[in-house]
């Protein structure tokens, strides 16, 4: 399994009665970069999910917790921590 840190971007929203400007500038300006790091349980063409915490058991019931699906066109970057030798 790989521990890696993931840089991306995530979404935000803005609510309440403003003006197209107002909204412009903050689709614009407002980029929420946020970084991750966890143990990657999956990846697809798609996505990449990271898990913070897992048993040691590696049984069909092992226990799993704390994890995060990123879209992969919101991935900045990644950098690659432990690579677990199979």
């Amino acid at each position: 399994m790989r521990v890696e840190l993931i840089e991306w971007v995530d979404s935000r929203s803005y609510s309440g009665w403003s003006s197209r400007r107002n909204y412009t500038e903050f689709a614009v300006e407002s980029s929420l970069v946020c970084r991750s790091v966890g143990m990657v349980i999956h990846e697809s063409d798609e996505r990449v999910v990271l898990l913070q915490s897992i048993t040691v058991d590696e049984d069909p019931d092992q226990l799993m917790d704390c994890g995060i699906a990123i879209p992969k066109v919101a991935i900045i970057s990644r950098k690659l921590f432990v690579q677990e030798a199979k």
